[in-house]
């Protein structure tokens, strides 16, 4: 019963499964994983799957089916528990795309639409990874979630600046090691990130 808008937006707490799980095998390769927090290919694989499953029953998401509910359900019921039950392990839900959304709440000061801002920061994060961008962002239009910075009261210049600084900021915030740790943001990858977002 909830407005269908804040239940598509929630679909970026489901697709944040691909860019945590990226981010944990990026810094598993590096051996920079936390000790309390060593890689762990089941809970990543889970993930996935749950991911992988909203990405498939897209259209059912964006009409709000029983089916549709049961697959943005199943991956909140799996991210809430499996936290608790892993230690209070975020990596396998979490990582670039929240860190850009707290960078983006840091900066501003500005209460978004949880899932909204973490779309955008989805966006940013795939293209760090450089993997299933076009599919993500495709999926983030079909929802008819709005992630231009206009439509959550931000300017281009404020998102801009928080991806430039996002190296800086996750070090000061002592935030989990993954992609925004070593991704260098220059004009280039904002210009294409600009033109990814804008272009839907």
């Amino acid at each position: 019963s909830a407005p269908p808008h804040i239940n598509r937006a929630g679909t970026g707490d489901v697709f944040c499964f691909f860019t945590g799980v990226w981010d944990w095998e990026h810094a598993h390769e590096r051996g920079t994983c936390e000790p309390r927090w060593p890689y762990d290919a089941r809970l990543a694989a889970h993930s996935l799957t749950l991911a992988e499953a909203a990405l498939a029953g897209r259209t059912a998401i964006r009409d709000l089916t029983p089916e549709g509910i049961s697959l943005i359900v199943d991956a909140f019921q799996w991210g809430g528990a499996s936290y608790h039950g892993a230690g209070w392990c975020p990596r396998h839900i979490e990582g670039v795309e929240h860190f850009i959304f707290y960078a983006l709440e840091a900066r501003t000061g500005i209460k978004f639409l949880h899932g909204q801002a973490v779309c955008l920061g989805l966006i940013a994060g795939a293209m760090m990874h450089d993997k299933r961008v076009q599919e993500l962002r495709e999926a983030i239009a079909e929802f008819g979630v709005d992630i231009r910075p206009q439509a959550m009261g931000l300017t281009w210049d404020a998102v801009d600046a928080t991806l430039i600084d996002l190296s800086a900021f996750v070090r000061r915030t002592a935030l989990p090691y993954g992609i925004a740790h070593d991704f260098q943001v220059d004009r280039d990858f904002l210009d294409r990130f600009r033109r990814f977002v804008e272009g839907y």
